[in-house]
């Protein structure tokens, strides 16, 4: 008999204690305990517990907890899916008189789901009035509609639109200071149950704030118009797509996690919701708002080119995300339906119910990729002529960990501590232990003393026998910052942790320190608990220490309140992640270019290779492959 968990089984991260702390969480909650000890294994306790969660309907609370601890490999409805797909069942059966597109939700886990796409969700403003909606997918880009800024873009004497090199729309000159981004305009439950207006924040753009561009379908027009099955002067890959990719001026260091994009469209209808500003009687339009729909009809497959839609959507809603169950987007709303009153060809009536247009995220997400100007300067390669290697390493990814190290390194961090605390961890593979690397690398470009400690040759350490190497290594590591106030002939345990303090803070009082510390993934449970708990005492001292910067790599426990957001646990990359780092950005997902490397890069998992190192031996190959094809043509 096929076992119907084996696949999801692949796809999760085995933190044993993790995923029984969420276990427990969850199934308490559900009411489906089980007794863990009849499990003589952790693979079987995983396959009973979710076998109970799928017989008790809370398997989607218990895989998307996975998912939010950062122990699945796949999106939460990949994952389902692969239960359901092998012969297992996810809740009864729906009544065949049900539309499928229409489905039972499960309220809490929607409900958070919801509210953290809400905080994605922003309003496009020019001139000081609202214009569209936008979403924000990543660092320090926003996905709207391009005709929500066409106000913005460059254009000829004769009123076209100017286009750049590729075809993609410029923007015109001064339109930066046009433009505002605003984030968090919504209605929210006061504290006597009226609702209560929050106005929200507004982001600057870049300067440089347009960084990709497709023209609208129709430009020069502000009504909508045509037949929306009517896609004949769109061509896959090239558009138009009427879509354009903003800049703000700097990443919002609120947003932890972006939201995911998805990569397949399923083919069936399927339900969708939009979160969007529409227009209204206020100056500012109306605050943030949830319209309920389904996906009914995909145009230009197997390259679906327009999506269409029955959600409802007024002016304003035009750049809005649509969300899948999952909450990935999958499309971006463009406009209504045809305008009754346009003549001509744009004057065919559509037959049956009216459906909204938006595009596809397939078409245009490769464009995120794009290189740009960055306030965080991101690494190429990192200089190994310290090592036994020599020569130079490329840095592949890790955008998410140097962009944490940078924004430590500016003078703002010191009065925000849990931006000081850098907690990496992941599995072998995933890239952790290259994190000193990176790490080094930022603090030597500016020219801040560092001092790092193996604590894998601290086995068996004392309080004390801690303290004391770590003062003996910030004395030849760093001489210029040696703490005078402690000495490492204290002998009392409770003097050491406020002497620690006080020479740490002695270290730091003329210039900024970094300290990293790593060997926790080796030394997993023979870190002694007193050596932990000296950690976790300069963790909550750290406010009071604003110049020191404290890198944990591979730390297993948990963190004190208030630095929950330090800690960045890292997965080992899928295929695709590895194609997109091996890639040029913004390359073609169908080249022959891509299905080669993508064969080298099987062939290099075939070697036992996995995760980063074997994305490292697929670019020697590339490279070594390349430099033959040179010399052959010479």
């Amino acid at each position: 008999m096929t076992d119907p968990y084996e696949a999801f089984m692949r796809e999760v991260i085995p933190d044993w204690p993790k995923i029984d702390e969420i276990w427990d969480r969850v199934s308490e909650a559900c009411d489906g305990r089980f007794d863990r000890r009849i499990c003589r294994t952790n693979e079987g306790f995983l396959r009973s517990a979710l076998g109970l969660a799928v017989s008790w309907r809370f398997i989607d609370d218990f895989v998307f907890a996975l998912y939010l601890a950062r122990l699945l490999k796949v999106s939460p409805g990949e994952a389902v899916q692969f239960i359901t797909s092998a012969g297992g069942t996810v809740g009864p059966a729906l009544e065949s008189a049900v539309e499928a597109s229409r489905t039972v939700e499960d309220p809490f886990v929607f409900i958070e789901r919801l509210k953290q796409s809400c905080d994605y969700v922003c309003r496009i403003d020019i001139d000081g009035e609202p214009a569209g909606t936008g979403v924000y997918l990543r660092e320090g880009v926003v996905a709207t509609a391009a005709h929500v800024i066409e106000r913005l873009l460059a254009k000829s004497e004769t009123g076209a639109l100017l286009l750049g090199d590729e075809g993609e729309l410029v923007a015109g000159a001064g339109s930066a200071d046009r433009l505002r981004l605003t984030f968090d305009y919504a209605l929210v439950p006061g504290a006597d149950g009226v609702p209560q207006q929050r106005l929200g924040f507004s982001v600057l753009p870049h300067e440089d704030w347009l960084l990709w561009g497709s023209s609208p379908v129709f430009p020069g027009v502000n009504t909508d118009q045509g037949d929306v099955r009517d896609t004949t002067t769109i061509r896959f890959p090239h558009g138009p797509w009427d879509i354009a990719l903003i800049r703000p001026a700097q990443p919002l260091f609120h947003i932890h996690r972006y939201p995911e994009l998805v990569r397949h469209l399923q083919e069936q209808p399927f339900p969708i919701w939009v979160l969007h500003h529409i227009g209204g009687p206020q100056a500012a339009g109306q605050p943030l708002g949830l319209s309920q729909g389904s996906i009914d009809e995909q145009l230009g497959r197997p390259d679906v080119v327009r999506l269409l839609h029955d959600a409802t959507t007024e002016k304003g809603a035009s750049g809005a995300p649509l969300f899948d169950r999952q909450w990935h987007i999958v499309g971006i709303h463009e406009r209504g339906p045809g305008n009754p009153q346009a003549t001509g060809s744009a004057a065919k009536q559509v037959k049956g119910p009216r459906r909204n247009r938006a595009v596809p995220v397939t078409c245009w997400r490769a464009k995120l990729d794009r290189p740009r100007p960055r306030q965080v300067p991101y690494l190429e390669e990192i200089d190994e002529a310290d090592t036994l290697a020599g020569g130079v390493e490329r840095v592949f990814g890790r955008t998410e960990t140097q962009r944490r190290i940078w924004q430590a390194l500016q003078p703002a961090a010191e009065k925000a501590a849990h931006q000081r605390l850098l907690v990496v961890r992941g599995e072998p593979g995933s890239g952790h232990r290259f994190t000193r690397r990176l790490t080094m690398e930022y603090v030597r470009q500016a020219r801040q003393p560092i001092v790092r400690l193996d604590l894998g040759n601290l086995l068996g350490a004392t309080a004390g026998s801690f303290v004391e190497r770590l003062l003996g290594t910030l004395s030849q590591d760093a001489p210029q910052v040696v703490p005078t106030a402690l000495t490492t002939g204290l002998r009392d345990s409770h003097e050491l942790l406020p002497g620690l303090v006080q020479g740490l803070k002695d270290a730091t009082r003329r210039h900024p320190l970094w300290l990293v510390l790593e060997g926790f993934a080796g030394a997993l449970l023979d870190v002694p608990d007193e050596v932990s708990e000296m950690i976790v005492g300069v963790i909550k001292e750290l406010r009071s220490i604003p110049r020191l910067r404290l890198v944990l790599i591979g730390w297993p426990a948990a963190l004190p309140a208030g630095f929950h957001t330090s800690i960045e646990d890292l997965t080992v990359p899928t295929e695709d992640e590895a194609i997109d780092l091996l890639m040029p950005p913004g390359y073609d997902t169908d080249s022959e270019h891509v299905v080669a490397v993508r064969q080298i890069y099987r062939s290099v998992l075939e070697s036992e290779l996995s995760g980063y190192p074997a994305i490292r031996r697929a670019q020697e190959l590339i490279d070594e492959h390349e430099r033959r094809l040179r010399e052959g043509g010479a």
